[in-house]
C-alpha cells in the first residue's frame, strides 16, 4: 500500500510541470528542479539525494564463543535514496512529501506535510515531519559532519513523527521556537492507545542564524552562535524496551550549544531521559520480561564534535560522545551499560556546491561495557570494536 502511494504521489509530482501550463523552470546544483507559476503563486521543487556507502567492521574477538565467534563484516549499501517535492501554492500554503527508497526498500515515507506561515513569525504544520527537540536530528543527514549522526543523537534524540506543530521565529531568526503534539510511536506508525508526546524547543542564536548545516562551508566572518534547549514528554508508549506489551512513559531534555567561525565548528549536545516502563502482559515464566517489569531508571548521552574547512574544499572533523542507556544499572540481564564513540574523519567537496557533492570518510573506536549474570554473580567486561566508513554523497 505505502509503496503504491509513494510511487503515484511522486509521480504526480513528476507531471507538474508538464501539466501546469504557463510555468517558469530552473534547475541549481543541490537545490534540484523548481518550476514556479508566472504569477509565483504555486511553485514546486523537484529533488533528491543519493548516499552510497561502504561500511567495515572489524569486532572485538571476545564477542561470540570460541565455537561461534562473530565474525568481521564488510557491507555496501545504498544508505540513503531520497526523491522529495515540496513548495506551496496560494503564497501561505506549503508542502513537503519525501520517500526514502534506500536499502533495497521503496516502502519509507519520510516527510508527508502541511504548512501554513503567516511571514516568518508564525507557522503551523501537520502530518508527519521531523519533531523540534535537538538539533543533530534537525540537521538532515545530508549535511552531517561525519558519514551519520552520532549515537547519542540517534539514541535519544527524536526524529520524525506524526502530529501537528506550531513554531516561528522573531528577530530576524535570532530567536526560534516550536511547540507540538504528536503519535509518539516514531514515523509512520500509528498512536495504539490514548497516549501522546508533546515536544517543544527554544533556540538563540545571538549573532544570526546558526543554521542545520555541520561544518563552515561558507568560512563565515561572524561569530554564529547556538543555544538551545529542548523537551518531550512521551506519555504511554508502546513496546519500547522488549517485544513483550511494555507500556512507557518517557521525559526527555536536551541542551545543545554550537559555534562557527572562519571555517571552525564546534557543537555538542546533552541528553536527559527518565523512563518508567510497565510490563503488562509479562508472564511469570519469562524472566527477561519481568526484569524491566514496573520499574524506573534514567538514560542519558552526549557528545561533542569540531572541525575545520581548509583549503575551501578538504575538512577535517573529531567527535567524542558517551551513551548510558542505564545510569543505574538495575536491568543486568538487558546488558545495557556505557557506549562509547571516538571518531575522525575527512570530508572531500567537489564542484563548489558543498554538501551536495562530497565524499566523506571516518574511522570510529567503539567500546561497549558489557554486563552479564552468571552463578558466581554479576560481572563486567567491555567490547573494542573498529568501524570504518566511506561515503559518496550526491544531492540533485
Amino acid at each position: 500500500m505505502m509503496k503504491n502511494a509513494a510511487a503515484t504521489a511522486l509521480a504526480v509530482a513528476l507531471a507538474f510541470p508538464a501539466v501546469a501550463g504557463n510555468v517558469d523552470g530552473k534547475y541549481k546544483p543541490g537545490k534540484g528542479f523548481s518550476f514556479e507559476s508566472a504569477d509565483g503563486s504555486a511553485k514546486i521543487n523537484l529533488g533528491g539525494r543519493i548516499q552510497a556507502r561502504y561500511t567495515y567492521e572489524e569486532f572485538d574477538s571476545d564477542r561470540g564463543s570460541v565455537s561461534s565467534p562473530v565474525e568481521d563484516e564488510g557491507t555496501f549499501t545504498a544508505e540513503r535514496v531520497r526523491f522529495h517535492a515540496k513548495g506551496h501554492i496560494f503564497d501561505n500554503w506549503h508542502y513537503k512529501f519525501q520517500a526514502d527508497f534506500g536499502k533495497g526498500t521503496s516502502e519509507n515515507l519520510k516527510d508527508a506535510s502541511l504548512t501554513y506561515k503567516h511571514g516568518s513569525q508564525f507557522a503551523v504544520t501537520m502530518g508527519q515531519f521531523k519533531v523540534g527537540f535537538d538539533h543533530q536530528q534537525r540537521t538532515s543527514s545530508g549535511k552531517q559532519m561525519f558519514v551519520d549522526r552520532s549515537n547519542s543523537a540517534r539514541k535519544l534524540g527524536i526524529s520524525r513523527d506524526i502530529g501537528v506543530m506550531i513554531h516561528g521565529s522573531a528577530a530576524d531568526k535570532r530567536f526560534q521556537w516550536n511547540l507540538g503534539v504528536y503519535n509518539g510511536e516514531g514515523e509512520d506508525r500509528s498512536n495504539p492507545n490514548d497516549g501522546y508526546m508533546a515536544a517543544g524547543r527554544i533556540a538563540f542564536h545571538p549573532n544570526g542564524d546558526y543554521g542545520h548545516s555541520e561544518h563552515d562551508l561558507e568560512r563565515t566572518d561572524d561569530h554564529l552562535w547556538l543555544i538551545s534547549l529542548g523537551a518531550a514528554l512521551n506519555s504511554d508508549r508502546i513496546g519500547t524496551f522488549s517485544s513483550f506489551d511494555t507500556h512507557t512513559d518517557m521525559t526527555s531534555w536536551v541542551f545543545s550549544v554550537g559555534y562557527k567561525h572562519a571555517g571552525f565548528n564546534v557543537q555538542g549536545e546533552y541528553y536527559s531521559r527518565d523512563n518508567d516502563v510497565d510490563c503488562v502482559n509479562c508472564g511469570a515464566d519469562s524472566t527477561s520480561a519481568m526484569t524491566i517489569a514496573d520499574t524506573s531508571f534514567d538514560s542519558e548521552a552526549w557528545y561533542l564534535q569540531l572541525g575545520y574547512v581548509f583549503a575551501q574544499d578538504w575538512a577535517l572533523s573529531g567527535r567524542y560522545g558517551i551513551y548510558d542507556p542505564n545510569t543505574s544499572n538495575l536491568t543486568d540481564s538487558y546488558r545495557w551499560d556505557e557506549e562509547t564513540e571516538a571518531m575522525i574523519g575527512v570530508s572531500k567537496y567537489f564542484q563548489g556546491v558543498g554538501h551536495s557533492l562530497k565524499f566523506d570518510a571516518d574511522v570510529s573506536f567503539l567500546e561497549e561495557e558489557f554486563v552479564n549474570s552468571n552463578t558466581s554473580g554479576t560481572f563486567k567486561d567491555s567490547y573494542d570494536d573498529t568501524r570504518v566508513r566511506l561515503q559518496l554523497q550526491i544531492v540533485f
